[in-house]
């Protein structure tokens, strides 16, 4: 077992049944925070909300946002492929973790010992 802090983001992540279970069980170890990786002002907003858990360090980051189509159907053909719908998959699927990265960037980089910079 370890005592390091975990960071639960996501759009629902404070709805979450699991998370809420978890966070039963693990207490203030773990931190469910509602983030869109799509918004940019949200990914602000969770990292600085997520700084007060993690510290200075942040030792792991994993990603695991995606989405097939806005509407949970996804595209299944060329045909029906609508430019709004996909520039939003993209956004979240792509773009929105490298912004996600790009925040977390100077902790992930930070030594143990030394504040971010």
């Amino acid at each position: 077992r370890t005592s390091v802090p975990v960071v639960a983001a996501g759009r629902t992540a404070l709805e979450s049944p699991g998370l809420q279970a978890l966070r039963a069980q693990y207490g203030d170890r773990l931190l469910p925070l509602s983030m869109d990786v799509a918004d940019a002002a949200s990914v602000k907003a969770g990292v600085e909300a997520a700084g007060e858990v993690m510290g200075p360090r942040l030792g792991l980051l994993v990603h695991s946002a995606a989405m097939m189509h806005p509407s949970g159907r996804g595209e299944n053909s060329i045909t029906r492929l609508e430019q709004e719908a996909f520039s939003h998959v993209l956004c979240t699927n792509v773009v929105g973790p490298a912004i996600l990265t790009k925040a977390l960037y100077p902790r992930l980089r930070a030594k143990a010992d030394e504040p971010p910079g």
